[in-house]
């Protein structure tokens, strides 16, 4: 790759006045530090773009593709497009979009091993939609078509966000080669520091091969649809779940108080070949139908918090099994640790 530093190129664009936007096709951005293409309270149109090789700077431990954000010199919501491009090789986040609504179609973001520093950022991810702390403004993201590959610890993350994620393709996420983090194809998940829910679409998708955990949905509300998630075989002994949703709370004396709910309604989609449980609700409220728990060691497992019990409603419909064998689904409660929501900040 060279030295990142001798070859910087950053393109950056910010909004102190209304009417400015960004466009960009068919352009190269490549070896740069921190950020490749960043676009601050401007809306943007991004066509086949290609970013590649962004290394992580020191301070701040930045390395990301595509930025799109909302700024406090705007008074607009953003609203941006990226179709088409590729983000390959960024140390830390592919595509962000923090507080604006952004359309993502036809995109390839692909990892790459070498490209992981040694002490990489807790939330690294193929693509991030999250909330601009800053400004408060919300973050949306709809991710059609594109593909993410190879993504460090997270594929798909909609934190404190809203996502509709549909036919597009989560394979192979890393967990961390220097630290035991992560290894997740999708996280939805409330910002706990800002208390900002979290909600997701999840339609035609495949997620396979990572191994903590397919999909994730902690204190947050989703629904799963005509989706496939495989290969999950855990690391180093631990996880290795399908699709996990959990309630976020706190214990004070009495009991369990909520601060926010996991729900999720799951049709139509097959889970197989995941080294521990198919379906794993912690104290959360979950509707299962028409779906396949397929050759998992548990297909379906159910766990209170404390004593905040979970609700799992079979639709009908369900299968449970495994090599043409497939007895009555059954909900059991093996002692299973849910997943620690993930700090933003870590």
């Amino acid at each position: 790759m060279g030295n990142p530093e001798a070859n910087q190129v950053e393109l950056r664009v910010r909004r102190r006045d209304e009417g400015i936007n960004l466009s960009l096709r068919d352009v190269a951005i490549e070896r740069t530090v921190t950020n490749g293409v960043i676009a601050s309270g401007v809306p943007a149109t991004l066509e086949g773009v290609l970013v590649r090789d962004v290394a992580l700077a020191a301070d701040p431990r930045f390395a990301r593709g595509i930025v799109v954000q909302a700024s406090p010199y705007a008074s607009q919501p953003v609203t941006s497009s990226i179709r088409g491009a590729s983000v390959q090789a960024t140390a830390e986040i592919g595509i962000a979009v923090l507080g604006a609504a952004v359309d993502i179609d036809g995109v390839a973001v692909i990892g790459d091993p070498q490209a992981e520093p040694d002490n990489p950022p807790q939330l690294s991810a193929g693509i991030l939609a999250q909330l601009e702390q800053s400004t408060g403004s919300p973050a949306a993201i709809a991710v059609t078509d594109s593909l993410v590959d190879g993504a460090p610890s997270f594929g798909v993350v909609v934190l404190g966000a809203e996502g509709t994620i549909e036919n597009t393709h989560v394979r192979a996420t890393r967990p961390s080669q220097h630290v035991d983090w992560w290894g997740y194809g999708m996280l939805v998940q409330a910002a706990l520091p800002t208390q900002t829910p979290a909600a997701a679409t999840i339609e035609r998708c495949l997620v396979e091969q990572s191994p903590s955990i397919g999909i994730a949905v902690v204190g947050a509300t989703a629904q799963v649809a005509h989706t496939m998630v495989r290969e999950a075989p855990g690391v180093d002994g631990m996880w290795g779940d399908g699709i996990v949703v959990s309630t976020v709370g706190t214990y004070q004396s009495g009991g369990v108080v909520v601060t926010h709910p996991g729900v999720a309604d799951i049709r139509s989609t097959l889970v197989e070949d995941v080294a521990r449980a198919g379906l794993f609700t912690s104290a959360a409220t979950v509707q299962l139908g028409d779906s396949m728990m397929h050759c998992s060691a548990i297909p379906l497992n159910g766990e209170p918090l404390i004593d905040l019990d979970f609700d799992l409603v079979d639709e009908g419909g369900n299968h449970c099994g495994c090599n043409a064998l497939f007895p009555p689904c059954k909900v059991l409660s093996e002692g299973l640790t849910a997943p620690e929501p993930v700090d933003p900040e870590g």
